[in-house]
């Protein structure tokens, strides 16, 4: 009870407090008004609308933003965060394409970058914009979504029962992103077949449906020397699942026809008997 008495003197009434807010004490001074304190009026005032900041980094431009959404793509997969990655992604690939940009600042006034003449789309571009593809569809990989995967890599078509052909001008990356997420779609519904079918020996009629588009592709893929180490691993996964022993080679080798064995000289005899031919004495 003594340490409350104490602590309750100490305590300020309302009318002290308003006369220590209003003294000149050093602990309780009030802020200087502008332009009266001994702070110069420059240094407070806020940075011109009409320079660039330096957060920006200037004007943006479509592919400036394209370069920082790679970049985001890049890092958010890297430290596993999936779901953002595959967000980045998107938006990514929805960005407007070279021609509908260029035709953009065309009706802006602008004289756009200087790639390209006539409307014609530099090869540089195209391949950038089938690295965007290749990117979206390894985060939609990394996600399980196999089919959804290798469709993004593939022709667009109007049968939603088949799966196109690949893209043109895929690097080998963009290859093996497109086989090996084909390949898991056939796997994954094999397996929803396999829980369906409760007799044995209609079990062991399951096959991998993309298995056969996978060896043709990939075929042509082997011959036109399109495949890193990481596209050979799929090609043999295939052929094994297909039951294919060798790789396909473009010289075709002619194989020669045993000589015809002879008969031993007791099936010779009996043969001769037989036509009414004398024996050998």
């Amino acid at each position: 009870t003594s340490d409350m008495s104490q602590g309750s003197s100490m305590m300020f009434s309302p009318r002290d407090t308003s006369s220590l807010l209003s003294s000149s004490s050093p602990m309780m001074m009030r802020p200087p008004t502008p332009g009266t304190g001994t702070r110069s009026s420059t240094a407070a005032e806020p940075p011109s609308s009409s320079q660039p900041s330096s957060h920006t980094g200037g004007t943006w431009t479509c592919d400036t933003i394209r370069q920082e959404l790679r970049q985001a793509v890049s890092t958010l997969s890297q430290r596993g965060l999936k779901l953002a990655a595959k967000w980045a992604s998107e938006q990514l690939i929805g960005l407007p394409s070279w021609a509908a940009e260029r035709q953009q600042q065309r009706r802006g006034g602008g004289g756009g970058e200087g790639r390209g003449r006539g409307g014609i789309v530099p090869s540089d571009h195209k391949e950038g914009m089938v690295e965007d593809q290749t990117l979206y569809a390894q985060t939609l990989l990394d996600l399980g979504e196999y089919a959804h995967a290798a469709a993004t890599l593939s022709q667009p078509s109007q049968d939603i029962t088949i799966v196109s052909p690949p893209l043109p001008h895929l690097s080998s990356w963009g290859i093996f992103v497109r086989a090996y997420a084909l390949y898991m779609a056939g796997e994954r519904r094999k397996e929803e077949e396999l829980v369906e079918l409760r007799e044995p020996l209609e079990r062991t009629t399951v096959r991998n449906a993309y298995v056969t588009q996978l060896c043709e592709e990939l075929q042509e893929s082997y011959q036109s020397q399109s495949l890193d180490a990481f596209g050979l691993y799929v090609y043999g996964v295939v052929l094994k699942e297909a039951q294919q022993s060798r790789l396909p080679t473009t010289n075709t080798t002619t194989t020669e026809e045993p000589p015809p064995s002879t008969p031993p000289p007791q099936q010779q005899q009996q043969q001769q008997q037989q036509q009414g031919r004398p024996g050998p004495p």
